[in-house]
């Protein structure tokens, strides 16, 4: 079929089907406005391809809609309508250029999962590799292509005529055709799959992304490897019927609730924070818990990435959060907000430092619930201040939170005793720590240039660093933080001093036409005075962050 006529089709039926909807609809959030949320998911459930996935990414952009809105389309992910197994082996021989026996030794026509876009099975490959097999749907992209057509088309006339003027609804549009896109192409989900595994085999966190076999994968077919053990879903389920025969048994494997939740939770902060790319949809029927409690994920049609400036704003506001300096983490969050032009912001920012202060209280109490504690829950206070205000958090940012919330409700309803602050904090040390290390390893490895380039960005390590090991230290030797901090700034300070006199005199002693009595100083002078300069500036960002403490 033509997308001429699929057009055609797919745009009489959709506004066909629109126009019943949106009636009957505004009678539901009348008369039963509970009911109202899915209505509208069973709606996009069944017109499928665009209607579908504006789902997902509504369900992704919880600073867009109601709680009870984006948790109910969070339905839509992995229940969508059955294809049949005939057509999904034609598929694959027909993407893949030849007889489906030639790759698979075993083909599992029962489908473990039915989605919006594609369809997995089981197989087992001719080398008796156990594997997954992702099966895109016939004709989904031309029906996700007229979707989106429509769909813009839509948003053009809503603007025009003013409906929804506060909102940027083009925005939200080009998001959808965004990630629309990169889903319809499986050879790069293979790409973000292999990157999570090389990424996390590379790091000292248990959690393990199954490796994709490129040579029988194609845009349409996506094959990765079989992950065994418990899923989460079913150790969650466990937990809350109180089943210890079962949880015994899995223990005896190295599965247990408590390491699950701390594994699942350090997981994602690695992933965002130092790989910058993580699982955006890491719910329980994602993760898999491997055996000696490994966590697996599945799944990598999201994925979420955060660069580097966004990641480094995000993990300071948590930093200056979890120490309860809200100033600090209010001026975090307002630099990753998106603003258009100057405006108030005291409204906004009453509402975020007193949900920020709020956090604190419950984190800190034993009474508190574990949905009371969850970091997430602030992510999505923030957002929905953010959303009432017509402000905008980038869209990357929005996945990772949403991908924290669901972390956290997670590993809550694992372990109910777990701190997400003293989760964060260790997180921080480990990473400051490596840091550092990475970047004396890295200095020491260059030569004098690019040391001295290097400098600045090694004061910011040791910065970070010397933040957690400042209280130890006080802490060990019975002083104070403030009387420890007043000396170490006094001898960085002339520390500085020297470097910055260093740099001058040799500038001065070239200038004067006087020689050093050095030699390889004489011969590199801008170089070492250069240098000296940037030691200067590095001791004084120490110096900085010294001060910074209290």
């Amino acid at each position: 079929m033509s997308f001429a006529v699929t057009y055609v089709v797919r745009s009489l039926t959709s506004t066909l089907a629109t126009a019943v909807f949106l009636a009957t609809f505004a009678v539901v959030r009348v008369l039963v406005p509970g009911r109202a949320p899915r209505y509208l998911r069973w709606f996009l459930q069944v017109r499928g391809g665009g209607f579908a996935k504006l789902g997902q990414i509504l369900a992704m952009r919880f600073d867009l809609l109601p709680p009870a809105y984006y948790n109910e389309l969070r339905e839509i992910l992995d229940r969508m309508p059955r294809v049949a197994a005939r057509t999904i082996r034609r598929t694959i021989e027909r993407d893949l250029r030849r007889p489906i026996a030639e790759v698979f030794r075993s083909f599992d026509d029962a489908p473990l999962a039915s989605a919006s876009i594609a369809q997995a099975h089981r197989a087992v490959l001719r080398g008796g590799e156990r594997v997954v097999v992702k099966v895109m749907r016939p004709r989904i992209a031309a029906v996700l292509r007229a979707d989106m057509v429509n769909l813009e088309l839509a948003c053009w006339l809503l603007q025009t005529v003013g409906v929804f003027r506060n909102r940027d609804l083009g925005r939200i549009v080009r998001e959808i055709k965004r990630y629309t896109l990169e889903e319809l192409d499986f050879r790069r989900e293979a790409f973000n799959a292999q990157a999570l595994h090389d990424r996390m085999a590379a790091d000292d966190v248990d959690h393990y992304s199954p490796r994709p076999y490129f040579e029988v994968s194609s845009t349409r077919v996506l094959v990765l490897e079989e992950l065994s053990g418990v899923w989460l879903a079913d150790l969650i389920a466990a937990v809350q019927r109180g089943d210890r025969d079962q949880l015994a048994r899995w223990a005896a494997d190295g599965i247990t609730p408590h390491r699950a939740a701390r594994v699942l939770n350090r997981s994602t902060l690695e992933q965002a924070y130092r790989h910058r790319l993580f699982h955006g949809d890491p719910h329980a029927g994602n993760v898999i818990v491997m055996s000696g409690g490994t966590i697996g994920y599945i799944d990598f049609g999201i994925v979420g990435e955060l660069d580097e400036d966004l990641a480094l704003k995000q993990e300071r506001l948590v930093f200056h959060l979890v120490a309860g300096e809200l100033r600090a983490a209010y001026r975090m969050l307002l630099a990753a907000i998106e603003l258009e032009q100057h405006r108030d912001l005291a409204d906004f920012e009453l509402a975020v430092t007193s949900e920020f202060s709020s956090y604190l209280l419950r984190v800190r109490s034993r009474h508190a619930t574990p949905a009371e504690k969850s970091v997430g829950r602030v992510f999505l206070a923030v957002a929905n201040a953010i959303r009432q205000l017509d402000l905008r958090l980038p869209a990357k940012l929005t996945r990772f939170y949403r991908a924290q919330l669901i972390v956290d409700m997670l590993a809550f309803k694992l372990y109910p005793e777990l701190d997400p602050a003293a989760e964060f904090t260790q997180f921080w040390r480990d990473e400051s720590q490596r840091r550092l290390r990475a970047s004396c390893t890295g200095v020491s490895l260059t030569g004098l240039g690019a040391a001295v380039a290097a400098v600045p960005r090694v004061a910011r390590e040791l910065t970070d660093f010397l933040q957690f090991q400042v209280p130890r230290i006080t802490t060990t030797y019975g002083q104070t933080i403030s009387s420890f901090e007043r000396g170490l700034t006094l001898g960085l300070e002339y520390l500085r001093r020297g470097a910055l006199a260093a740099a001058a005199a040799i500038a001065a002693s070239r200038w004067l036409g006087v020689p050093t009595r050095i030699e390889h100083i004489d011969n590199n002078w801008l170089l070492w005075a250069a240098g000296f300069a940037l030691v200067g500036y590095g001791l004084g960002r120490i110096a900085q962050g010294m001060r910074s403490f209290d």
